[in-house]
């Protein structure tokens, strides 16, 4: 896999059940990373899209694109924590209901 990129899960413009779309029109294809995650981790069948880390600062969801994608949830000022812990835990139901799951580090 090659270097990692970063975005801010402000910029998500849409979710649906095959991929994550961007205000800048780029992708994230669920079929994509859960293969990129059966080979990198040598499985047979995965339907795991992502690592993801409530815990850290920032939150983040780490996506098995071929560069790795990085989705933060960065969002400051007041309130911030309790907006970033919801929009965080609102996009792991939303892949979760599109029958992939993300692997828990916290």
């Amino acid at each position: 896999m090659q270097t990692d990129t970063e975005k801010s899960f402000s910029e998500i413009l849409t979710v649906d059940k095959n991929e994550i779309t961007f205000k800048d029109g780029e992708k994230v294809s669920f079929d994509e990373c859960a293969e990129n995650f059966k080979n990198v981790h040598s499985l047979n069948h995965s339907k795991c899209v992502a690592e993801r880390d409530i815990a850290a600062h920032p939150p983040y969801f780490l996506f098995y694109t071929s560069k790795r994608l990085k989705l933060v949830f960065d969002r400051r000022g007041i309130f911030s924590k309790t907006k970033n812990k919801k929009a965080f835990i609102d996009l792991q139901i939303k892949i979760q209901e599109t029958g992939f799951t993300t692997y828990d580090l916290s």
